[in-house]
């Protein structure tokens, strides 16, 4: 049930990229993300028996792989508006 709460939680919570500079929206946003993730390692705790099966494997592999492409495209658009921000407040241009 507390997975299915947090996932339905997670869903819900949107990010425009007008909302991508409002320090508040990024951080509902994560703390959505990560209440998902907590409830699914508290499930995995509480059923050891459900790291034998292959289909409860393979979504918490998928899991881990979305949450590093989420990592790495968070890094990615920080540094790149790091580098636009200096572009554009960088003389002569």
């Amino acid at each position: 049930v507390e997975v299915t709460q947090a996932r339905a939680s997670a869903s819900q919570v949107k990010l425009s990229g007008d909302q991508l500079t409002d320090p508040a929206a990024v951080q509902r946003y994560q703390t959505a993300q990560a209440g998902l993730t907590m409830s699914l390692q508290r499930l995995q705790e509480a059923y050891p028996e459900l790291k034998s099966q292959g289909n409860y494997t393979t979504l918490m592999s998928q899991l881990e792989g979305t949450e590093n492409r989420i990592t790495i495209a968070r890094n990615d658009y920080n540094s790149a508006v790091q580098q636009y921000n200096t572009t554009i407040r960088t003389f002569p241009n």
